[in-house]
């Protein structure tokens, strides 16, 4: 069982972008035997839902992700070997 939660704050100047001052991008993730989920938040507070199951030592990993930013999101699977 992992967990993991990581933030990053930086300053945008003026004239970088829309919005200058501090921008905080937050995440958090935990996994338990292959399952994975992670939810992330912006500084808009728009979340980023994702998901994954990955099946034993086949190198098949499934996934699903959400960003509200976009408005939709993904569904796929990889497999390494």
């Amino acid at each position: 069982m992992g967990f993991s939660m990581s933030s990053v704050v930086e300053n945008v100047a003026p004239g970088n972008s829309k919005k200058s001052g501090l921008s905080i991008d937050t995440s958090f993730s935990t996994s338990l035997n292959g399952v994975g989920i992670s939810v992330s938040l912006d500084e808009d507070l728009a979340m980023t839902l994702g998901a994954s199951y990955t099946m034993g030592n086949f190198g098949l990993t499934m996934y699903v992700n959400y960003a509200q930013a976009d408005g939709g999101g993904k569904i796929g699977a990889t497999m390494s070997f």
